[in-house]
């Protein structure tokens, strides 16, 4: 039985990024259809986004997070989190749950320099994976290796991927955008190596094409 069109990649990460932010499904099929990025794509049907959003519904029964009951060393770790998430959101996103707090602040803990942006998405990742007993050694292996914070440590993360030491993470895409920045004389953003991000979207293949070339590096 023949199989029907394979999302793509790029699309398919970018998928659990806009629900996290508060968008509904139709409005996330809205925006990719949109996208010039994906312009030139097979773009899903409102029926395949539906799916890939409804995994990522779960019960999280911690309740909604609050100062008040929050441990005081910990908690503008959080604070710093929620201001960046509904300032990102623009507005769809104004709580955390108690679970996701308590991600946020053990990631933090772990690895002190990682943008609040990405432990939220991060920290949902946790929870959701948590409540469908799921592995998380790709976030793990996320953190572990730190990607976020240089060249040099994007550059290893992918190798380690390509290899096939460790699985990539989802998040990375989320991320890479960041890493792909490209400057100027004088430091300044000047633009984005798209070509890297989509690299990286469609797999470790690509990465080996690329890599040979001296292209992404």
């Amino acid at each position: 039985m023949p199989k029907g069109p394979t999302t793509d990649a790029e699309i398919v990460a970018t998928i659990p990024q806009l629900a996290m932010l508060g968008h509904s499904a139709r409005e996330i099929h809205r925006i990719i259809h949109a996208d010039p990025r994906f312009a030139d794509r097979e773009r899903p049907a409102l029926r395949t986004v539906q799916a890939h959003v409804s995994k990522l519904h779960v019960r999280d029964s911690s309740g909604i997070w609050s100062l008040a009951a929050a441990d005081p060393e910990t908690s503008g770790l959080v604070l710093d989190a929620l201001a960046t998430i509904i300032d990102v959101s623009e507005g769809r996103v104004t709580t955390f749950t108690v679970a996701e707090a308590a991600w946020i602040e053990a990631i933090h803990r772990a690895r002190r320099d990682i943008p609040a942006e990405d432990a939220w998405y991060l920290s949902r990742f946790y929870v959701t994976r948590e409540r469908h007993n799921e592995p998380t050694d790709d976030l793990d292996a996320y953190l572990a290796y730190a990607p976020w914070r240089d060249n040099d440590a994007r550059e290893r993360y992918i190798t380690a991927t390509i290899a096939g030491h460790i699985p990539a993470a989802t998040i990375f895409l989320a991320t890479i955008e960041r890493g792909a920045q490209l400057h100027d004389a004088d430091g300044n953003v000047a633009g984005i190596d798209t070509s890297l991000v989509r690299g990286f979207a469609e797999g470790p293949e690509v990465f080996r094409r690329r890599r040979a070339k001296g292209v992404g590096r």
